[in-house]
């Protein structure tokens, strides 16, 4: 991977580590940068996780969701998350568009998907403000129950090898790019302070992106690695607000077992980054508690009658 040193030789006065790194993996006219210094999963045949060098806390975990897991999630992602009927927040009800505008399609066959020209996120669970940047603990969607039970069985599965604490994701932001997006280098650190020691999980799906993993600031060089549909990165403990991002998506990189059921995610991807956001269940989840004890009693009076 880049050295300090290179990424120093390829700097300009004013220049952080992590910016000459977002330059270093750029599309350029199209062209696919240079990755032979990337970490991917053909190099780690049957391991389950890496321990990224130097950045203590953060995982790559190769092959993390199995074919059928990303075939569902890729669906839900185009064609029910973004469906207002679902009653999740969304960038497009922020610019006041409407559902029944320009719209597209991205399948053949698995029916019309609600995903938008100018899709850009879907947020799960708590509302996010974008401008007041924090989430709201009355203004929640419900999370998708499906969602949960697989992303908290997938954690569990390696949580203890990797020595992580436990965590309930409350919240997942769906975010959809398209040939030429990028997300410059940030950090989640927007959660309640109680919970920013537990893990932040980001699932890929569709295209192989470089997605940078740093430091605490950006003049600590990152660690690339390459992205590919399926995989996940878990940032935790002292990387849990580690500065990451995506300089760019690569073509020609979307598996056919998503393209032959969705054929418009040759030239897409989706990430789906999930987290814990308060200590406690709010009132609005414990409502969504309530009313499903509530089911279960009622489900088990019938059984008994």
């Amino acid at each position: 991977s880049y050295s300090f040193c290179t990424l120093l030789d390829m700097a300009t006065e004013g220049d952080t580590a992590f910016r000459v790194a977002e330059r270093a993996f750029k599309l350029r006219n199209g062209a696919v940068p240079d990755l032979s210094g990337v970490l991917r999963k053909e190099e780690y045949a049957g391991k389950v996780w890496v321990a990224l060098e130097g950045k203590q806390g953060a995982f790559f975990l190769p092959g993390f969701l199995e074919e059928r897991e990303q075939i569902q999630l890729v669906r839900d992602a185009l064609c029910r998350y973004p469906d207002e009927n679902e009653g999740h927040d969304s960038n497009l009800r922020h610019d006041g568009k409407q559902r029944d505008k320009k719209r597209r399609r991205l399948t053949g066959g698995e029916g019309e998907v609600l995903h938008d020209k100018e899709l850009r996120w879907v947020t799960l669970g708590y509302a996010y403000d974008w401008t007041e940047k924090s989430y709201d603990k009355e203004k929640s969607s419900k999370f998708p129950e499906d969602l949960k039970e697989l992303v908290q069985r997938k954690y569990a599965s390696i949580r203890t090898s990797l020595g992580l604490p436990p965590v309930e994701f409350q919240t997942a932001i769906v975010n959809y790019y398209n040939a030429k997006s990028t997300l410059m280098g940030h950090t989640d650190s927007y959660e309640d302070t109680s919970v920013l020691h537990r893990p932040l999980l980001t699932l890929s799906l569709g295209r192989s992106a470089v997605f940078l993993v740093g430091g605490l600031t950006k003049n600590t060089p990152p660690v690339p690695i390459l992205i590919q549909s399926g995989d996940a990165v878990i940032l935790s403990g002292p990387s849990r607000l580690a500065y990451h991002g995506i300089p760019s998506i690569l073509p020609d990189t979307c598996p056919k077992y998503i393209t032959e059921r969705f054929p418009s995610m040759a030239n897409h991807r989706v990430n789906v980054s999930l987290r814990q956001v308060f200590t406690e269940a709010t009132r609005i989840q414990e409502e969504d508690r309530e009313s499903a004890a509530e089911a279960d009693c009622d489900a088990a009076h019938e059984v008994n009658e």
